[in-house]
């Protein structure tokens, strides 16, 4: 089971929430605030944080620079509509998973369950994956 927390996102974000709640694979938790999100993190972690671009109370970028310092081995993604090498420059040493488009659509919560399962996989010890 995948553990994925969107972070500032409503209700309406079409189709992209809408398919990460379609896989069965998916345990999904949704916060409005950066704050409120640190700190379910800082007590249990998420196998995937994806952060809106604009947050109640502070930006998807700072979120994601806050989310390093409490809990640096959380994947992360951030929606954003900064040009590609601007977004790049602005996240460098952040380690974020992904740049997603501003609003993001059901084919970039596809990407990013693909990429968080194969991580988890990727994570996994071999004798939890076949138990004999």
């Amino acid at each position: 089971m995948l553990t994925i927390m969107l972070v500032g996102f409503e209700k309406n974000s079409d189709g992209f929430i809408q398919t990460l709640q379609n896989d069965d694979d998916v345990s999904l938790v949704m916060v409005l605030s950066g704050k409120e999100a640190l700190d379910i993190i800082s007590r249990k972690p998420h196998d995937l944080v994806i952060t809106a671009a604009s947050l109640r109370d502070m930006d998807g970028l700072q979120f994601a620079r806050d989310l390093v310092a409490c809990s640096p081995m959380t994947n992360c993604a951030v929606s954003s509509d900064m040009p590609p090498d601007t977004f790049h420059e602005a996240s460098e040493g952040l380690g974020l998973l992904a740049q997603l488009p501003v609003p993001p659509g059901p084919a970039d919560a596809e990407e990013m369950l693909e990429k968080a399962k194969a991580l988890k996989t990727a994570f996994t010890p071999l004798e939890s994956r076949n138990p004999s």
